[in-house]
């Protein structure tokens, strides 16, 4: 299965001058976990809500997002993938790099977003005759040691 196939292609943007506290107001309303930065129509970075709530404080139970530009705190070096992309891929890849979203992009544009939440939709889909579906994922997974919690060494 292609990333094209299960990719959100209409995407919400922010522009890289925005201020954190406009980008969580608008992500809050969306409801959405991750917004593209572009500049120029080019894709030049990604800010999440993780980026947004480290820097943001609590206050009678509402957070509140400092007025940061978007430019300051943004991941910049964006993994990308392509609408071809082979969904085993791209959860691997997202698997290895510990990231929650991957932007789709063709000839230079931002024309979606796959996201993990897109991955447990395609574990979780129920074919047409009511059965389970499994899609088969070729990764291999990292090994690392274990620790030993009561006194952090590595077993």
């Amino acid at each position: 299965m292609q990333v094209k196939n299960r990719m959100t292609q209409n995407v919400y943007t922010t522009g890289a001058g925005t201020a954190l506290n406009e980008v969580w107001d608008l992500m809050e309303t969306l409801g959405v976990r991750h917004m593209p930065v572009l500049e120029n129509n080019r894709l030049v970075g990604i800010i999440s809500d993780r980026d947004v709530l480290i820097r943001a404080t609590k206050l009678n139970g509402k957070i509140i997002a400092p007025k940061t530009p978007v430019r300051e705190v943004m991941t910049k070096n964006v993994i990308t993938c392509h609408a071809r992309s082979q969904i085993s891929q791209v959860a691997a890849l997202m698997l290895e790099n510990k990231i929650d979203c991957l932007p789709v992009v063709e000839g230079g544009l931002l024309i979606g977003l796959i996201t993990t939440s897109d991955m447990l939709e395609i574990l979780c889909s129920i074919s047409s005759d009511g059965a389970h579906q499994v899609i088969p994922m070729n990764f291999q997974m990292r090994h690392y040691p274990k620790v030993d919690i009561d006194n952090t060494n590595i077993i």
